[in-house]
């Protein structure tokens, strides 16, 4: 009537049981200046092509030129960073890109994009400030790292197991599902 719970696993449930546990692990990194902080070769290579990225859209013709709105916003990013009670070695700094999108993001090396669309949209500073700071937490508590390492342990892992059929399909599938979140 019932399934003999005292039979051993088999070889593909603790392998599919054992992948869902490597797509729920988590990266430790800790924030930036938290004690154990280092920035390590990988996050340099972060840090470069972002500064190769920043340096293209600061000198293209997407940046809004708005001199009082940069200084403003510059200003209460210091002032929410001066509440950070580590020391680190990123310059913050935003930047406005012309663009209709309602999107702001964080680059690893320390510069925060706001598009004027977004801006346009936000009917409070509160609204404004809370992007800011969800922006420069990207940042602080490394979240491009810990992307770009969760993504290679997993296709490492996943690599692992592509030559086992469709079992192994199945894995790999999962796997690109667990990293994406869907």
């Amino acid at each position: 009537c019932c399934p003999d719970m005292r039979k051993p696993l088999k070889p593909i449930s603790i392998i599919v049981l054992l992948f869902f546990t490597v797509g729920c692990a988590t990266v430790n990194v800790p924030d930036l200046g938290e004690e154990g902080y280092k920035v390590e070769e990988d996050e340099v290579r972060l840090r470069k092509r972002g500064d190769e990225l920043t340096e293209k859209l600061d000198e293209s013709d997407y940046i809004y030129a708005n001199k009082r709105f940069e200084e403003y916003i510059n200003k209460k990013t210091q002032e929410f960073l001066s509440r950070y009670p580590y020391e680190h070695d990123i310059e913050f700094k935003v930047r406005v890109l012309a663009e209709p999108d309602i999107n702001a993001f964080a680059v690893p090396n320390g510069r925060i994009y706001f598009h004027t669309g977004l801006i346009a949209l936000t009917e409070s500073e509160a609204q404004l400030l809370a992007v800011l700071t969800h922006e420069i937490t990207h940042v602080l508590e490394r979240h491009s790292l810990k992307t770009k390492r969760s993504v290679y342990n997993k296709t490492a892992f996943m690599s692992t197991f592509g030559g086992f059929g469709l079992g192994g399909l199945l894995i790999q599938f999962g796997g690109l599902s667990s990293i994406y979140g869907y």
